[in-house]
């Protein structure tokens, strides 16, 4: 036999070596992966799908948003009172009433456009729901009139209802 002949043979020997532990390797990693787990490992699982019930939640307690996350800020003091009536303006109408809702957070994304979209995370404390708002929604009747980094900006008609991440933030 020649030497160009034997290592031929050499190199298929070592082919047919190399595909073989493949192979075990395999129908070992195989064999691991089917093997049942025995009663040691399945502690955690029902035995059955019959043994499963009902499954088990945790209400969500409201109570945790009711709290403010910053302290309120000082009320403004009333307008005195005029002592005659003849000086005193005919009364403006009176704003709608502020909604009852906390600003959570903002959020920026990308719309499909690549344009940034400031989204504001609002709690509604009647209801319990947090409302996830942007630019241009309505919510309870009040238009979304700005988003911004650290407020939201409420209108109705004339009216505006900011609300700051922070009392003194910009309104």
């Amino acid at each position: 036999m020649t030497a160009n002949a034997q290592r031929l043979n050499r190199l298929r020997s070592s082919a047919r070596a190399a595909s073989v532990a493949g192979a075990s390797a395999v129908l070992l990693a195989g064999v691991w992966a089917v093997w049942p787990l025995g009663k040691t490992g399945d502690a955690g699982r029902p035995e059955s799908p019959a043994d499963v019930g009902e499954p088990r939640t945790t209400p969500l307690l409201a109570a945790v948003f009711e709290a403010s996350l910053w302290p309120d800020a000082p009320a403004e003091p009333a307008a005195e009172a005029s002592s005659t009536a003849s000086q005193a303006p005919s009364p403006a109408p009176t704003p709608p009433a502020p909604l009852d809702v906390q600003l959570l957070g903002i959020s920026a994304d990308m719309n499909a456009t690549g344009e940034r979209v400031l989204r504001a995370a609002l709690y509604e404390r009647a209801t319990g729901r947090v409302l996830v708002v942007s630019h241009g929604e309505t919510i309870n009747g009040r238009f979304v009139a700005e988003v911004g980094v650290d407020h939201v900006r409420l209108t109705l008609g004339e009216h505006a209802q900011v609300l700051a991440l922070r009392p003194g933030g910009r309104p």
